[in-house]
């Protein structure tokens, strides 16, 4: 009988699992759980699902939720109507942004369409679209605004958080 080179190299290293007692071929899990995190550090939906799970932080929880998602190191531009300033940390941020979130009849609503890494693990990009409408009291819509927006998210200790947040409206 003949074997190749390949039934030796299996042969060779089962002959040597068994003679040192390792039953089993798979790398030990440090080293899987180790890829499976380098991956997920990688994979451009680790970003996507934090930009949506902050669109539900504000949708439920107004103001507190999207400022969960900001930090005293975050930038964007002013909320308020005719502001052009930027304004940074939680301070200012909450109070450029608190009168968005203060008229229960506004939804301010956005969805990622695309997201990526600038630095892997800890430095990435999300863009999408996002809408203002008024709900008004017969429960029509009245659209307030609506455009396209990019978010760059930084990786901190607590997660994911918003490095800097900016809109351009539609024209």
């Amino acid at each position: 009988m003949k074997f190749s080179t390949a039934h030796i190299a299996v042969l060779l290293l089962a002959s040597t699992s068994l003679a040192t007692g390792c039953t089993s071929l798979a790398p030990p899990s440090d080293v899987v759980a180790q890829d499976a995190q380098d991956e997920q550090e990688t994979d451009p939906e680790v970003l996507l699902a934090a930009d949506r799970d902050f669109a539900i932080a504000a949708s439920e929880r107004g103001i507190e939720g999207w400022l969960s998602y900001f930090d005293e190191r975050s930038v964007k531009p002013s909320l308020t109507a005719g502001d052009t300033h930027v304004v940074q940390g939680l301070d200012a941020i909450r109070a450029s942004d608190t009168a968005l979130f203060a008229d229960p009849a506004i939804e301010f609503t956005w969805e990622p369409e695309v997201g990526g890494f600038i630095d892997p693990g800890e430095l990435g990009f999300t863009r999408g679209v996002y809408t203002i409408v008024r709900i008004g009291d017969d429960g029509n819509e009245t659209r307030l605004g609506s455009g396209t927006y990019l978010t760059v998210w930084r990786k901190t200790k607590a997660g994911w958080r918003v490095a800097l947040d900016a809109g351009v409206p539609d024209q």
